[in-house]
Order: C-alpha cells, then structure tokens, then sequence
C-alpha cells in the first residue's frame, strides 16, 4: 500500500478498517459481532474497548513502556523492571545524549521501534541509530490497526541496559492471561537470527500447535517458571485478556518486557483452531459479563 492509499485507508472507520486489515493479514474476516476464535477475540477488542473506560484507560497506561513502570512499582514488582538508563522526550534530548554500550533503545508509545548497542558504536553506527530513533518521536503507532492505547500514550525513547548475552536475547517468555488466569506461554528464541517459536500450557505440557512462526526443537522447563507464572497472574488480574511478556536471564533474576493488549496486531493465527475457541470459551467464562468488560 503507497502513502497515499495508506492515508486514505487511515480515513476510514475503524469498524471497516479493522475488519479489512485482519482480513488482509489472516484470509478471513473477523467474527466482530460474536467472537469465536482468539483472532475475533482481538479485532472485537479494538472496537469494543472504549478510550475513558476504566479499562481503557488501563490500557493507555500500561501499553506504554514509561507509564507502564511506574504502574508495576506500584504492585511491588519494581525489581523486575529493566534497569532505566535514561527517557529521552524530544530530539534535541536524543542529539545530546552520550551513550554508553551496551544498551537498548525502545520507544514507549509503540512496539517494533528498538536498537540495540551491543558495544561502543562507531560514528557510522551511531549516526544511524540517531537518525532511525528520530524518527520515532514522529511515528504513530497502532491507529491503522485499531491500536488506539498507543497513541494517547507520551511520545519518548527509553534508554535500558542489555541484558542478553553473546550477541543474543535470553528467551521471551509470553504468557497470555485472562483475568489473572495463564491460558498458555509463547516462547521466542533468537528473535532477530533464526526465529523459532513453541507453545506450551502453564504447566509446560507442550502445546501441538504454532503461532505464525516455525517452532523449534523445544524449550526446557525454566528454573523459575512458577515465580514467571506468579508475576503473570499478578500483572495480568485486572485485565480481561493481556500477554505479559518476561525474560528468564541466566543469573536467575526475571525481568518484565512489555505489557501486551493485542499481540501481533491481533493477526497472528493459532493453527489449532479448536484450541483458539477453547480459549474464548474461557473468556466469556471469566468475564461473565461481556459483552460489558
């Protein structure tokens, strides 16, 4: 899609545009009226979810990487968070910063805006770092797929110490939620070389099912997988469906990565289907209320 189409596409309402994108990127249109499967699930959210709620307004809040510390602190969970090096607001702030390797750079009102100084940067690197992080302050984020907690969130670049080691990401541990209540844990290896995934239930039985991207050869229990599900549960409680997404380090300590209300943009596609319906089942279980959430 060209600029100009994309922005016309932008025009329309989001009861139109949501649909068609989920259409585009899944080959079916989305049951908005009855959710049934967990792709329905997302694109009913978008619509559903009203920006003032209390629950919207949750979503505002801990979709952004600032805001969203200052939220965990508050439930005691403070010393899951990355290590914060430093928030820059503008550009300006952006241009003056010395940078120290290694580290990470994330923008908070978005997901997909990250770089990753794994040491010191030569002036070349670090021009282009620079130069794609700008950038970043004037990118919207999620309002073409009905993301809209981004956008209300403030525009800045987190700036985190790197906790992979040898070049590489330590595991990404997803654990969907409903209501406080694990569903089943997305586990991400080598994310940016060789990216595999494996799905498991929160006991570890894996699941024989993907989730868009090729599994590996597995994944071990982790050592502290039930202090992972503990954090899970007490993070994802207030919310009636979110994926709370940690990292298990080699040192044993467990970090928080981000807080997510429509993973994937809602696309991607749990192969077994029945599985997909079960997890709505639950939803409509937990939140008896519905279509009041």
């Amino acid at each position: 899609m060209n600029s100009l189409a994309h922005q016309l596409f932008d025009t329309l309402p989001s009861h139109i545009r949501v649909p068609l994108l989920h259409l585009r990127a899944t080959g079916k249109i989305p049951n908005i009226f009855r959710p049934r499967n967990l792709n329905d699930l997302h694109a009913w959210r978008k619509l559903n979810i009203k920006r003032g709620s209390s629950l919207g307004d949750l979503l505002v809040v801990t979709g952004s990487k600032l805001l969203m510390r200052d939220w965990v602190s508050e439930r005691g969970l403070s010393q899951h968070l990355p290590d914060l090096i430093e928030v820059l607001r503008s550009p300006a702030e952006l241009a003056e910063f010395r940078w120290t390797a290694p580290c990470v750079l994330k923008a908070a009102h978005g997901s997909a805006m990250n770089a990753f100084l794994q040491e010191e940067p030569s002036p070349k690197r670090l021009e282009e770092v620079k130069r794609g992080a700008v950038r970043w302050f004037d990118r919207g984020h999620g309002h073409s797929a009905g993301e809209w907690w981004y956008g209300l969130g403030p525009r800045a670049i987190l700036v985190e110490g790197f906790f992979g080691e040898r070049g590489e990401s330590p595991p990404d541990y997803k654990f969907f939620c409903i209501r406080g209540e694990p569903q089943f844990v997305q586990v991400d290896h080598n994310r940016h070389t060789g990216h595999r995934r494996n799905l498991f239930l929160p006991d570890w039985t894996p699941l024989n099912s993907t989730l868009s991207v090729r599994p590996g050869k597995g994944a071990a229990r982790p050592e502290k997988l039930s202090e992972m599900l503990d954090i899970a549960k007490r993070l994802s409680e207030p919310f009636d469906l979110v994926r709370i997404d940690l990292y298990h380090l080699a040192s044993g300590r467990i970090l928080i990565g981000e807080i997510t209300h429509s993973p994937g943009s809602g696309w991607e596609y749990l192969s077994d289907n029945e599985f997909s319906q079960a997890i709505v089942k639950t939803y409509y279980r937990l939140n008896p209320g519905w279509p009041s959430i």
